[in-house]
């Protein structure tokens, strides 16, 4: 008998993404997936290249909410933002736009229809995304 490989209890952050751009779209939000890495190319003469895209530090997903900026950093469960990325959450807090964390698409949920009814989303000092506010 040979023994199968079984999916992990914990889904992927590439599961737990795509959950997010599908919740976005339906409660009407634009979005689009943010890429960031690096890859080697080979030119037109045989020779390589080494090409970035994006920045470290970007976050997974960037759209308008309401006329306003937006990042969202997606991880998988059980897992957080880098320094960097908490870094590039609050530059964009500071400049007016709306950027926080998820790791589950409910949660994303909660927070779009949270903003929509007026509140804010924060980061807190034990470094989770936050409502605040509201009518």
């Amino acid at each position: 008998m040979v023994a199968r490989r079984q999916k992990p209890a914990i889904p992927y952050e590439r599961d737990v993404l795509k959950a997010c751009l599908l919740t976005l779209k339906l409660l009407g939000v634009h979005a689009e997936r943010q890429n960031t890495g690096a890859v080697t190319m080979r030119d037109a003469k045989g020779g390589r290249r080494f090409v970035r895209f994006g920045a470290a530090g970007n976050l997974d997903i960037r759209g308008i909410i309401d006329g306003k900026p937006l990042e969202i950093e997606v991880k998988r469960p059980g897992k957080r933002p880098t320094t960097l990325q908490y870094n590039r959450m609050r530059e964009i807090q500071s400049l007016g736009g709306i950027a926080f964390w998820v790791d589950n698409a409910k949660d994303l949920e909660a927070i779009v229809r949270g903003i929509r009814a007026g509140c804010t989303v924060r980061i807190d000092a034990r470094g989770d995304s936050v409502l605040r506010g509201g009518v």
